[in-house]
């Protein structure tokens, strides 16, 4: 949620003022795309055809539209601006805050600094604090009043306000939230059908495409800003399930939950987080892809909440000497690291140093793929697994369980030495159980177990204290590490506990060092 009291007392930050010593990330907005401008006292209307949809009109240069006029007027009756209150806490305890995308609680406090509350660390008292107000964006997807917006807008509020375009307010439902996509979805009753937009089914869209985005940036509503796809497929670190496109059209604080429009007038992102070392906008902006958000709002709005696809694997990714290793040409695919017991991969034969291909013919390309893929089907469906094993292809075909909670997961994970899809996180280090294939792969002895360093942002504070792919955490704060889990759960303990610092015992090289890495 986006608290910002510049613009309240009249005050606008400058570009280049106050500009922050790291560059960070923090989160902005989720949307849907657009059904042409349907009237307000009109029944709903089918699906227009695209070639219904007005082109950009007025001077064109060679075929770069210039006048986007067409687009805005049609898709801005749909987008809305959402105000809401968080619900009263208790100053102080991690357990008041209010909920964010996982992994992205550092990156909230030093964007929004004292005004994100849930942050600040302040001694425990019983008294309850004022709820605290935030602003959003979010869009129409459905005659009846549906609106999608992010999880940190509403998906915390004890009161939600939805205002559309006409100036006209309604008390918002939350219907459903998703907090690993940031997506949530909320209902007013307008007592009349709402111009609203759809959801692009397109593949997503390819740098260079142009994009507009629409909404609430500071509180200035219907704002609208242009720009282009910058790059897709980007990991921010906010989840398993990271697939942004980076757009360069401005979006700032107040444009969480608002869409991300192609040419068309249809939604191909969701605009949820921006890269800044001021605090604005410096043209990179993250959207999640209309494929992922579709998928998630229409289980939002059948079940609630969303029910994933699970295997039951430890993964990591293949870099070039893995693949070497492995007799195939390049990089690619998610290399099976551990197999839960009785889980559903372990049920259906798959094994640990099986190199997952495809699923259900589907390439994959790197290994948050596989993690991806898996989560959009539905528990109890069948996926083929198209898997290299001892050099040769074969196919293999899963019944997919429930995802468990992470608390279940952590739970079954601790004795097995096992992780979730995608490996661990934590301090900028993604983190692997080290087993027979990881020994091969990084040259680890066997008298040293523990979790490896299988991958590392080149800011963190591990890179920075020399830490490197390869080497295996020993211990954690006193306590032997002997799984991925163990080293995540234990550093996390530590954070929790208000460590400013954590000590490990490192191997790397045939030695053994202490590291005290930072917390905050």
């Amino acid at each position: 949620m986006l608290h910002d009291k510049s613009l309240k007392h009249g005050r606008f930050r400058r570009h280049g003022a106050a500009v922050a010593a790291t560059a960070l990330i923090a989160v902005l907005a989720i949307g849907t795309a657009l059904v042409p401008n349907a009237p307000l006292d009109a029944a709903p209307t089918a699906a227009p055809e695209k070639s219904e949809l007005p082109r950009a009109t007025g001077t064109v240069t060679g075929m770069l539209p210039v006048d986007f006029t067409d687009v805005i007027e049609r898709v801005g009756p749909a987008v809305v601006n959402i105000q809401v209150n968080e619900k009263a806490r208790t100053a102080g305890g991690a357990e008041n805050l209010p909920a964010t995308p996982k992994g992205m609680e550092e990156f909230f406090k030093r964007f929004f600094g004292d005004n994100f509350q849930g942050f600040q660390v302040q001694p425990r008292q019983e008294q309850e604090q004022p709820p605290a107000k935030g602003l959003g964006s979010g869009f129409v997807i459905d005659p009846d009043g549906y609106i999608v917006t992010n999880n940190h807008v509403a998906g915390e509020a004890s009161r939600i306000s939805v205002t559309l375009q006409d100036g006209r307010s309604y008390p918002g439902k939350l219907i459903g939230k998703d907090p690993e996509t940031d997506l949530a979805l909320v209902k007013i009753d307008a007592g009349r059908p709402l111009p609203f937009v759809r959801f692009s089914t397109a593949p997503t869209p390819r740098p260079g495409q142009w994009v507009i985005a629409v909404g609430n940036p500071f509180g200035l509503d219907h704002t609208a800003t242009a720009g282009i796809v910058s790059a897709t497929g980007r990991a921010i670190g906010s989840g398993p399930y990271d697939d942004f496109i980076q757009i360069d059209a401005p979006i700032n604080k107040g444009n969480s939950g608002g869409p991300t429009f192609n040419l068309k007038g249809e939604v191909v992102g969701v605009n949820t987080a921006i890269y800044s070392p001021t605090g604005g906008s410096v043209g990179i902006g993250f959207a999640v892809p209309a494929s992922i958000a579709r998928v998630v709002v229409d289980q939002l709005r059948e079940h609630g909440t969303v029910e994933r696809g699970w295997l039951g694997v430890e993964i990591q990714g293949v870099n070039p000497d893995i693949a070497e290793s492995l007799g195939i040409d390049r990089p690619r695919g998610a290399l099976v690291t551990n197999v839960m017991r009785a889980g559903p991969a372990a049920r259906a034969g798959l094994k640990q140093g099986d190199l997952v291909l495809a699923v259900n013919g589907e390439k994959i390309a790197k290994v948050g793929d596989l993690s991806r893929n898996i989560a959009v089907l539905r528990p109890g469906s069948e996926a083929e697994l198209t898997l290299m094993r001892g050099g040769a292809e074969k196919n293999i075909t899963v019944t997919l369980g429930k995802r468990p909670t992470a608390e279940k997961l952590a739970s079954a994970r601790g004795s097995e030495g096992g992780g979730v899809d995608g490996g661990n996180a934590a301090l900028g280090m993604r983190l692997a159980t080290v087993n027979d294939q990881v020994r091969q792969a990084y040259g680890i002895g066997e008298s040293v177990g523990g979790a490896v360093i299988i991958d590392l942002q080149s800011d963190s504070p591990a890179a920075e204290k020399g830490l490197k792919p390869g080497d295996v955490i020993v211990s954690v704060a006193g306590a032997p590490v002997r799984t991925a889990n163990d080293a995540a759960s234990r550093i996390e303990q530590a954070r929790k506990s208000g460590k400013r610092s954590v000590l490990m015992l490192v191997a790397s090289g045939g030695g053994q060092r202490f590291v005290a890495l930072p917390l905050g």
